[in-house]
């Protein structure tokens, strides 16, 4: 299975800069068309079908957003990962509806673009699966399948990397979603009703808590560590009492009243 790929952006720079600088035969997929607005590559997908479309949010004619609602209406399955700048959130949350869950910050870089490549490839390749019977064959592109809502990866990644201490929303932006880091706190917001510092925090100090009551003698630098505060324990202490309202010593005896 060839995945075949459409960039759409009307700046000639970033497509000559995607189409060259990624290695789409070692991704299995080809690059079948390169257009320089949404119109064009609406008259494309319309007689020849795609599987992922890479557009920029705004050009002329016809945008990203454009692009996609009007894919969406004709019945065109294709997933999109969409270009956005500064700026551009309200505009661009607009794609959520047509369940557009790949947003990368421009001016971005191969890899981001590869990453994103990949996850959608797993994707297509899951639901490949899904509709015939196994032959017993491994796809190209492995299929590891994580949550498909941002926000529920989020918090994936959270659980995962409580006692990372550079773990911050920018960091999962960049590091592991490829997505806006303005974008994507906004989102989490509107998901759960907290900030990401304020989530982060409530987890980390429910995690410190199970850890007190399993053991209650474990150390504070013990604690920090494992809580991603190991460079801060003054910070954990406030942040501890200010969830739990009692100071680490109060909580600590707390089981033994």
């Amino acid at each position: 299975m060839s995945i075949k790929v459409l960039l759409a952006d009307d700046e000639q720079i970033i497509r000559t800069g995607i189409s060259t600088l990624i290695s789409w035969d070692e991704l299995d997929m080809e690059l079948v068309c390169c257009a320089e607005n949404g119109q064009k590559a609406l008259e494309y997908i319309s007689t020849c079908p795609v599987d992922i479309v890479i557009t920029d949010i705004r050009m002329p004619l016809m945008g990203g957003i454009e692009l996609i609602r009007a894919c969406a209406n004709a019945g065109f399955s294709v997933r999109f990962i969409l270009l956005t700048g500064y700026g551009e959130f309200e505009y661009a949350k607009s794609a959520m509806h047509y369940g557009v869950r790949h947003y990368l910050l421009k001016p971005t870089d191969e890899s981001q673009i590869i990453q994103a490549l990949k996850e959608i490839a797993a994707d297509l390749y899951t639901e490949q699966r899904r509709r015939r019977p196994f032959t017993g064959a491994s796809p190209s592109v492995p299929a590891q399948i994580s949550p498909q809502d941002p926000i529920e990866k989020v918090k994936l990644i959270i659980n995962e990397e409580l006692s990372n201490p550079d773990l911050s929303l920018k960091w999962i932006a960049h590091n592991k979603l490829y997505m806006n880091e303005n974008y994507l706190g906004k989102l989490f917001q509107k998901k759960t009703g907290k900030k990401f510092s304020n989530y982060l925090t409530d987890q980390r100090m429910q995690y410190a808590k199970e850890l007190i009551s399993q053991n209650p003698d474990i150390k504070l630098t013990e604690l920090c560590q494992k809580t991603g505060f190991i460079n801060n324990p003054a910070y954990f202490c406030t942040s501890f009492k200010n969830y739990s309202g009692l100071t680490l010593t109060q909580y600590r005896q707390k089981p033994f009243q």
